[in-house]
């Protein structure tokens, strides 16, 4: 499973896109779809158009990071539709859960899961 951090940005692309190119060619998928470039936003998760291969691309700061995942059966039907929201910017576990096949609305996760409204003060 891939690890996503919680405080990064998770940008969901509804729309699918050919998987017949690298890194550079992601990062162009990214910039012509969301408008935004992996070098400075965080993670940008893909499904081809068959919906059986997800990916993400992220920037660590030093480079670029290509992780693919293809189902060895079914399809990822949960992704989002293509429709008026060519992205949507989803939450760390949303994303986690979706590559696992849950669906993104976060009332479908446990209470534990969802974002916390717990503010701790800190004393300086």
């Amino acid at each position: 499973m891939l690890a996503i951090p919680s405080a990064v940005p998770v940008l969901l692309v509804h729309e699918p896109v050919s998987f017949a190119c690298g890194i550079d060619g992601m990062r162009a998928h990214c910039v012509k779809l969301t408008q935004h470039d992996p070098l400075s936003c965080g993670y940008f998760l893909f499904v081809n158009k068959k919906r059986n291969q997800a990916r993400v691309i992220w920037y660590d700061g030093q480079g670029f990071y290509l992780c693919t995942k293809r189902l060895s059966q079914g399809t990822f039907n949960n992704w989002p539709k293509p429709g008026e929201n060519v992205y949507s910017v989803v939450e760390y576990f949303q994303a986690q859960g979706l590559m696992q096949g849950a669906k993104p609305n976060p009332e479908n996760y446990h209470k534990m899961w969802k974002k916390s409204s717990l503010v701790i003060a800190v004393k300086e």
